[in-house]
């Protein structure tokens, strides 16, 4: 195996990585006046409620209709309640104190469509986001295969036969099984994120049809995170292994070319345009992941067919996008200004010093772009006579209480007298009765169940 080496990406414009999770509309509010979405945790709201209010709560609930929930919860919510806040776009702000001011109220297809939002990859723990490495060695396979691309290829037809005949193997012996990335998490408070408008328009700058999209992205921030590249044994039938100075040329010369492809498709739109400086600092790659990055950016340069609608169900193919998917402040606009590519980002690989910590120590000020380790001055000191370890708490069962499934951070919750508990699970669910698997997995609907718990520090707990 080679040395391991350090990525640091920096996100140059938004950046959402689906993670089958959302910020249901009756688990936040919004404050207008700062533009921002608080979410609380349900059962910190219902705790903090007289009884009186308990009982209008419940008779709300018990109808067929989500809106004047959301009401109920806009006019009941108050900051001593908690919660963790996104900055949103200004045009979600507005739209949302114009639907709670409203005396009708809303059908539940407009309550979805306007104030359900996807949320971005995050800890379950930290409830941060992170980029997921196989989003990174996703984009650096598809930059690999289009500069391997180049080389004469006898069958096109066949998209997994083409990138066999590119890497020259199959499962067994793609070369890429010996690349192995891990989740870039994010460095001190760089981190910004904001919910924003997804929307469709042609690359005249023209508007297109189809609804918007309401997104959680990461518009600024750091990452970091480990990549291996193994050598692979003689016997294994690799024939092209990857290496860096590969890896790296190939992100270079494709997400380059595609941002130039790009700037010239958006020239005189008003559309925001990529800075090219802004990618290449400090010896930066160009890259670009996450949702709506453009199917041109997804493909094979030579063997693109892109499914065009061109409405009642008519298509047609081409070997070229005809819209672009944009972050825009408000839901529809009439013209490109203030709308920003999504995806783009900057990344810089560098050997790890064996002779240093693997990670700086970190301050909570935002790093600068760049490598640049924080020097220490810490002198050894000698170290205390550690305690006896303490004793284990003892687990206690919580009855009947609601299990709830959480796709995104894969974790299991519930809550019992104002205290949570969770576990993450991941993919493995034997911790969890079978009979409760459809409910829970499948309709992804609280369960009710006796519930193993341990407390791990004031009022939380561990499944």
């Amino acid at each position: 195996m080679e040395k391991p080496h350090k990525i640091r990406l920096h996100v140059i414009s938004p950046v959402h990585i689906g993670c089958d999770d959302t910020y249901e509309p009756t688990s936040f509010v919004i404050d207008t006046q700062r533009r921002r979405l608080i979410e609380f945790e349900p059962w910190s709201f219902l705790a903090n409620l007289s009884e009186a209010d308990k009982a209008t709560f419940s008779r709300i609930c018990s109808g067929d209709q989500l809106f004047p929930i959301l009401k109920f919860i806009k006019q009941r919510y108050r900051a001593s309640m908690g919660g963790n806040e996104v900055e949103i776009a200004p045009g979600l702000a507005a739209h949302y104190d114009k639907a709670m001011a409203a005396s009708s109220s809303a059908s539940n297809k407009e309550v979805v469509t306007h104030f359900v939002i996807s949320r971005t990859a995050y800890s379950g723990e930290t409830r941060l986001p992170f980029i997921p490495g196989s989003s990174v060695k996703g984009a650096m396979r598809t930059a690999y295969l289009n500069v391997a691309s180049t080389r004469p290829v006898t069958d096109k037809g066949n998209l997994k036969a083409l990138e066999q005949i590119l890497l020259g193997g199959s499962f067994e012996t793609d070369p890429f099984r010996m690349v192995k990335i891990s989740d870039l998490m994010p460095i001190g408070d760089s981190i910004k994120k904001k919910v924003t408008y997804a929307i469709n328009r042609r690359k005249d700058g023209n508007e297109a049809r189809g609804p918007f999209q309401i997104l959680e992205t990461v518009t600024e921030g750091i990452f970091e995170g480990i990549l291996n590249i193994d050598i692979p044994e003689s016997k294994s039938g690799i024939k092209t292994p990857i290496t860096l100075d590969a890896l790296l040329s190939a992100l270079r010369r494709f997400y380059t070319r595609e941002l130039d492809r790009e700037r010239k498709t958006l020239e005189g739109t008003g559309i925001v345009r990529i800075n090219p400086e802004d990618l290449g600092r400090d010896g930066a790659c160009p890259i670009r992941l996450g949702r709506h990055s453009g199917a041109e950016a997804m493909t094979l340069d030579k063997y693109r067919s892109i499914k065009i609608m061109q409405g009642r169900g008519e298509k047609k193919f081409l070997d070229h996008s005809t819209t672009v998917w944009l972050a825009s402040d408000t839901a529809w606009s009439r013209t490109g200004t203030g709308l920003v590519p999504f995806g783009w980002a900057s990344i810089q690989i560098k050997a790890i010093d064996d002779t240093k910590a693997l990670w700086p120590r970190r301050s909570s000020v935002p790093l600068k772009r760049g490598f640049s380790e924080s020097p220490t001055t810490d002198k050894p000191t000698e170290a205390p006579l550690s305690p006896p370890p303490p004793t284990a708490p003892e687990p206690t069962v919580w009855r009947g209480v609601l299990v709830r499934w959480n796709p995104g951070p894969q974790t299991l919750t519930t809550s019992h007298e104002n205290k949570k508990a969770e576990v993450k699970i991941g993919a493995d669910r034997t911790m969890v009765e079978e009979s409760l698997h459809k409910r829970l997995f499948q309709k992804r609907e609280a369960a009710k169940a006796d519930v193993t718990v341990r407390p791990i520090g004031g009022n939380r707990f561990e499944i």
